[in-house]
C-alpha cells in the first residue's frame, strides 16, 4: 500500500479473527442483515430455456469482476421470462454473485439489463442499507473470496449454498462511507486497469513480433537480397534458392517408440499431457505415475531433440521441443513425436513446426468442429521448407535465439509489471473495504 494514503484516527478489534481491527465507528454484519432480500437464480438446467433472441438470460460465465459481458450471452423468450423465469428476473442495481463454476465473482446489474433473467447465481436485491457497488468490492476482495472458499464444495464444479452465504460476515461502514469507498475504488481501479491494458497490448505486440521473427527466418532466411524461387506450394509462396520443400515424412521420423503393455507395473514415468504444454512451447507440469496407475494414453516415448505436437485441439498450438529429457519421460498419444533426420537440425524442425505457416496448415487439415484433430498420416504429409545447407540452418537458429531472447526479456518484464499491478489492485481494494485506509477525503461524493 502507498504510505501516503490516510488511515482512520481510531480502530477497534473485532471478535472475528480474520477481519481483525476496523475503524472504531464501523460494525461487522452478516450478509443476511445487510440485505434481507437474498435469492437464487434458476437452479435447474437452463439449457431448455435458451433461445437465439428475446430477453437476456445470464449464466455464470457472463459475470466478470465488476462487469457483465453481454456480447455472447444467451436469451430466453419473453413468455418464458414472464412465466417460469419470473423469480430470476433482475433489476438495475441488484448484485449478482456467481454460485457455480467460479463462485464469488460479483457484478452490479447495469440499467440496460433491467428485466433480464439469470441462472445459478445469488441475487442480492438493491437495498437502502448498502451501496451495491461497495458490496461488489467486498465480494471481489480477498475477504469475500476467503469466505466463499470456506463454504464452497464440489470437485468438478465449485459452488456454494445461499444458506451459508447469508451468514458471511463483513466490515460494515455507514452508508456515506460505503459510497465514498465505491467511488474511490472505481476511480483508482480504473487507472490501474488502463495501465494494465497498455501492458497487455505491449505484450501482445511483442509476442506478434516474436512470431513474425521466427516465421520469416524459417521461410525466407536471413539474406534480404537472396534470390527467390516458387516453392510449388500455394500457401508457402516463394522461398530462397537453395532451400528444399519436402513433406514432413521425408525429413522426420514420427512416433518411433511406444511404451509397451509388458512394462513393469511399478515403473515410474514422468508424464506430459496435452494440457501441460502451453502455446508458447512451455512444459507447465510433469506428472509422475507408476505405470499401473498412469493414464492409458501415456505411451509415447521421446528422446533428446524430439518435437512433440498436439494432434487434437490443434488450435491450442501445444508444441514443445524436448531438450535433455529424462529417460522415463512419456507423453500422451494425443501428441505426434517427431525426430529430425540428418537433413534438418532438430531445433530447426521445431521452429518450422511451430511457425505460423505450419500451424495454420495443421489447423486447416484438422477434422471436426468442437474437437478438431489431425491424424499422423495427414500431419507427416504437410510440406516444410528448410535450407539445404546445415550451416545456414545453424545461422538461422543463432539469429532466432538472439532476437527472441531480447523480446522474451521485454515480455517477462511487462508480465511481471502486470503481476505487480494486479497485486496492488487487490491490496487497494482489500485495504479500502476493511477500513485500513480512510478514503473519505479523497473523493467527491
Amino acid at each position: 500500500m502507498k504510505e501516503e494514503l490516510p488511515k482512520y484516527p481510531n480502530y477497534r478489534m473485532t471478535e472475528i479473527a480474520w477481519i481483525g481491527s476496523i475503524p472504531s465507528h464501523w460494525e461487522t454484519r452478516q450478509l443476511g442483515y445487510i440485505s434481507n432480500r437474498v435469492s437464487v437464480g434458476l437452479v435447474i438446467n437452463p439449457s431448455s430455456y435458451v433461445s437465439d433472441e428475446g430477453v437476456p438470460f445470464l449464466l455464470g460465465g457472463d459475470i466478470q469482476e465488476f462487469k457483465i459481458n453481454t456480447k455472447n450471452c444467451n436469451y430466453c423468450e419473453k413468455e418464458i421470462s414472464d412465466g417460469v423465469l419470473q423469480k430470476s428476473r433482475l433489476n438495475h442495481g441488484d448484485l449478482v454473485v456467481v454460485r457455480v463454476g467460479y463462485p464469488g465473482i460479483a457484478a452490479v446489474v447495469p440499467p440496460e439489463l433491467e428485466g433480464s433473467n439469470c441462472a445459478s447465481m445469488m441475487v442480492i436485491r438493491k437495498h437502502p442499507r448498502f451501496i451495491s457497488q461497495w458490496l461488489a468490492y467486498i465480494f471481489n476482495s480477498q475477504i469475500g473470496r476467503d469466505q466463499v472458499g470456506i463454504v464452497q464444495y464440489g470437485a468438478a464444479q465449485k459452488q456454494f449454498n445461499i444458506s451459508h452465504a447469508v451468514k458471511f460476515r463483513f466490515p460494515f461502514p455507514p452508508l456515506d462511507e460505503q459510497n465514498a469507498i465505491a467511488c474511490f475504488l472505481d476511480r483508482e481501479t480504473a487507472k490501474i486497469d488502463r495501465l494494465m491494458d497498455v501492458r497487455r497490448k505491449q505484450i501482445e505486440t511483442l509476442q506478434e513480433q516474436r512470431t513474425a521473427v521466427i516465421h520469416h527466418a524459417v521461410t525466407k532466411g536471413l539474406d534480404p537480397q537472396a534470390k527467390m524461387k516458387p516453392s510449388g506450394v500455394e500457401w508457402l509462396g516463394d522461398v530462397p534458392e537453395g532451400w528444399f520443400v519436402k513433406r514432413l515424412k521425408f525429413i522426420a521420423l514420427c512416433n518411433q517408440q511406444t511404451l509397451g503393455e509388458q512394462t513393469k507395473a511399478d515403473y515410474l514415468i514422468d508424464y506430459i499431457d496435452i494440457g501441460n504444454v502451453s502455446s508458447k512451447g512451455e512444459i507447465l507440469e510433469i506428472q509422475s505415475f507408476e505405470f499401473k496407475d498412469a493414464p492409458s494414453r501415456a505411451r509415447r516415448k521421446v528422446k533428446q531433440g524430439s518435437t512433440i505436437i498436439s494432434m487434437v485441439r490443434t488450435y491450442l498450438k501445444a508444441i514443445a521441443f524436448l531438450q535433455n529429457p529424462d529417460k522415463n519421460v512419456i507423453v500422451s498419444t494425443g501428441f505426434a513425436v517427431l525426430d529430425a533426420k540428418k537433413e534438418v537440425r532438430p531445433s530447426f524442425l521445431y521452429h518450422a513446426l511451430s511457425s505460423e505457416y505450419c500451424i495454420q496448415r495443421i489447423i486447416v487439415e484438422s477434422k471436426g468442429v468442437g474437437y478438431p484433430a489431425i491424424n499422423s498420416s495427414d500431419l507427416i504429409n504437410i510440406p516444410l521448407v528448410f535450407p539445404a545447407r546445415l550451416f545456414e540452418q545453424d545461422e538461422i537458429l543463432i539469429y532466432i535465439e538472439k532476437e527472441t531472447s531480447k523480446l522474451d526479456t521485454l515480455i517477462s518484464k511487462y508480465q511481471r509489471e502486470l503481476e505487480l499491478l494486479a497485486e496492488y489492485r487487490a491490496s487497494l481494494i482489500s485495504h479500502a473495504v476493511t477500513g485500513k485506509i480512510d478514503v473519505r477525503g479523497l473523493v467527491e461524493v
